[in-house]
Order: structure tokens, then sequence, then C-alpha cells
């Protein structure tokens, strides 16, 4: 499981979606964002590192919804979860530092009007077999 995927499991685990996988819908969802449904979350790597490093991942958490309401208190929420997390993710997948690099901010609205809010997190990660 890649770090977007455990990351998107964490979420879950903090109630804010279920995470999509190809036999269960969700609402969470990693490296794409698809039509449906209107409120979702998608993780994607901006610079995914590598386990260890010195430098970290750089993840960006976009937050759709019909109204800013929904998209920018999700995204927030997130931002406030992951800021300065140190520990394990839900389900003891990864140990990770995670430290927040911005809160929400309003990127725009796509073709059918959904707004759009994104953070931006470095995470700081190690997989089991670096131990």
């Amino acid at each position: 499981m890649n770090l977007l995927e455990q990351i998107g499991m964490h979420l879950e685990a903090l109630g804010l979606g279920t995470m999509a996988d190809g036999e269960h819908e969700g609402n969470i969802f990693w490296g794409t964002m698809p039509e449906s449904p209107d409120a979702c979350i998608s993780l994607h790597a901006t610079d995914a590192g590598l386990p260890g490093r010195r430098g970290g991942a750089r993840i960006q958490v976009v937050v759709r919804g019909r109204d800013d309401r929904y998209a920018f208190e999700t995204c927030q929420r997130i931002a406030e979860e992951m800021a300065d997390w140190n520990g394990y993710l839900a389900y003891h997948l990864a140990r990770v530092t995670v430290t927040l690099i911005n809160g929400a901010q309003g990127i725009g609205a796509d073709e059918q009007q959904r707004v759009l809010y994104s953070c931006n997190l470095r995470v700081h990660y190690c997989d089991y077999s670096d131990f």
C-alpha cells in the first residue's frame, strides 16, 4: 500500500469519508479525482520523496464540494488533524511525522462549478520494511 493510500485510510479512520477502492465506492481517492461524487477528497503527491529521506514527501489534499462550507471546512479539518501528527497512521501502516505547509486555501471551481480547496503537507515517513 503506498503512502497516499495510507493517508486516505487514516482520513477514513478519522471519520472524514470512505476510502474508494476497486471493490467499494467511496469519497476519498488517491492520484485522481473522478467526476463523482460531488463531495470528495483527493490525495496527490507533489513530491513523493522516499521512505526515511530527510526531505520527506509533499502531499496535496484537494477537497471538492457543491458549496464553500463543505469544501473549506473539510479541508481545514484535514489540515488541523494532520498538522504536527507524529506517530503511526491509522491501522499502524506507516510511522510518520507531518508538518503543515499551508491550511485550506481556495483554488477555484471545476467545470461543473463545484468548489475546490486544498492544503499541503510535508510527510516524513518510513515503512515497516525500514525498521
